[in-house]
């Protein structure tokens, strides 16, 4: 991403600084925003008047184009990293179909986000209250996390820096049972908070 748009990595707190978000990333009309949609069969493609009224913050995006509107809008993470994070406070993966649940998930920022970083994770409902215990592994840092899951689960945050060759580094998530996970950025207050910053150590280490 250009140097002058390493702005946006600011994170949004509403549907219109989103918005804001996309059409300062839009480098063409929004009619042929709209044309470069690969058209075929099972592929997602959103309308012109929908693209607009997500740029004018009438609506949020919903979590479910996340990914095809970062790679609409080429925002290198922004439009998937800026989205889970203003649908976190309704997000209820207990209404969705049971098998987005996962032993393991795979996480990421983007490369040149530099801030607090969470992961929400909630449990099956039949594990509630059970220890749950976790493993991070990311870039060559690894870290243990243990603990019993309430129906409203636990937010892991910890700090990232800069990806210094300007690829973001995947943090690979395990779990001892399937749980759901989200992750974003920013602060994250009144929720079930696990401070993750510090006792990581180099996976290779004895």
């Amino acid at each position: 991403m250009q140097e002058n748009r390493l702005a946006l990595y600011a994170i949004p707190s509403s549907p219109t600084e989103f918005g804001n978000g996309l059409r300062a990333l839009r480098t063409v009309g929004l009619l042929k925003l709209a044309r470069r949609q690969e058209v075929g069969p099972g592929r997602l493609v959103l309308s012109k008047s929908q693209l607009f009224r997500y740029e004018q913050g009438v609506l949020l995006p919903s979590l479910t184009y996340a990914e095809h509107l970062d790679e609409l809008y080429e925002a290198e993470g922004w439009v998937k990293m800026s989205l889970r994070t203003l649908w976190r406070p309704k997000w209820n993966p207990w209404r969705e179909d049971y098998g987005v649940a996962s032993y393991r998930h795979a996480v990421d920022w983007p490369a040149p986000y530099r801030g607090m970083v969470w992961i929400q994770v909630k449990p099956l409902p039949e594990n509630v209250g059970l220890l749950h215990r976790f493993i991070l592994d990311w870039g060559p840092w690894t870290r243990l996390v243990q603990s019993f899951l309430s129906s409203e689960g636990v937010v892991l945050v910890t700090g990232k820096a800069p990806d210094g060759d300007g690829y973001s580094k995947t943090c690979n998530f395990g779990s001892n049972h399937k749980v759901f996970t989200i992750h974003g950025a920013g602060d994250v207050e009144d929720e079930a908070i696990i401070d993750i910053r510090q006792g990581w150590r180099l996976r290779d280490a004895e």
